[in-house]
């Protein structure tokens, strides 16, 4: 499962920083917030624990 910066990079074309997943995570954590994503083409959905 990606993450939503590594999300973020997938739909500009290129490869989020390893920086930017640390700092991503630790703002998830710290802020108690999570994350989906809706797969269309599969019509599937993923979500973090937070959700």
């Amino acid at each position: 499962m990606l993450t939503a910066a590594q999300g973020k990079a997938v739909l500009a074309g290129k490869q989020g920083s390893q920086d930017d997943v640390g700092v991503l995570s630790l703002a998830e954590t710290v802020g108690n917030m999570g994350y989906w994503y809706w797969y269309i083409q599969s019509e599937s959905l993923s979500w973090s624990e937070q959700v």
